[in-house]
Formats: structure tokens, sequence, C-alpha cells
């Protein structure tokens, strides 16, 4: 686990439409912009892709991801994916969910079997949370 810990928090969380990625630890000016002008004060990133860090087949991670993109709809969403810097794990589709609450983003990672999603707050650093 705690090599994939390291993929994670080095991992580059691209928003569809923001320049610069989402860093865990860091806070990212542009999805700040987005939640001030949503009136939105918390986020998540989160796929449903590659439950238990467990590689799937495209196919089958897209379809556990229009699951996902369902339970989502009253949501506001914003689509696109995240990357390994180093290039040793494959993209995955993921969504910036704006407006969820911890507690939901965390039902949703146990729900797809995630090991770990980003999380953030209006004015605080993102942050990576591990799924139980």
């Amino acid at each position: 686990m705690d090599d994939f810990k390291e993929q994670y928090e080095k991992a580059l969380y691209f928003v569809n439409g923001l320049n610069t990625p989402i860093k865990v630890s860091s806070i990212n000016i542009e999805v700040e912009s987005l939640l001030e002008e949503r009136n939105i004060d918390t986020w998540a990133y989160l796929t449903a892709f590659n439950p238990q860090s467990i590689q799937l087949s495209l196919e089958e991670n897209q379809l556990r991801n229009m699951r996902l993109f369902k339970d989502l709809r009253s949501f506001q969403l914003v689509e696109d994916k995240g990357y390994d810097p180093n290039g040793e794990w494959p993209p995955e589709n993921s969504y910036l969910i704006l407006g969820i609450n911890l507690n939901e983003a965390s039902q949703l990672a146990l729900k797809y079997n995630q090991s770990a999603f980003v999380y953030g707050e209006k004015g605080n650093p993102a942050q990576l949370i591990f799924s139980a």
C-alpha cells in the first residue's frame, strides 16, 4: 500500500478547462476560483476505475465509471483524467465533483472499491483520503 500511497500523492489530477492539475497537499487556485464562482465549499476527485488498485480492462472501467456518473447526477461535475507522472499507471477517467461532502465522497469511494480519493475544502490544500 505504501507504493500506491506514494503514487496517489504524486499523481496529477487534471480537470477539463483548468490549466493547472490538482496536486495532493496543494491549493489549486483555479479550483478555488471555481468554488467561489459557484458558491460551493467542498469538492472531491473520484473515479470508479481500477478498484482496490487492481487494473481492469478499459471496457470494464468505462462501465464502472458510467455507473458512478449516474450516482453523481445531483452534483456539478467536471470530467477529466488522473495521471501518474512516472507513467507507471495508466490514466484514469475521473470526475471533479463540486459540492460533495467528505461523508458522501467516502461512501461512493467504498461503493466503487476505491483505495483512495482526493478531497478538498475551500481555502485548504487537497487531501488524499484512504477508504476503509
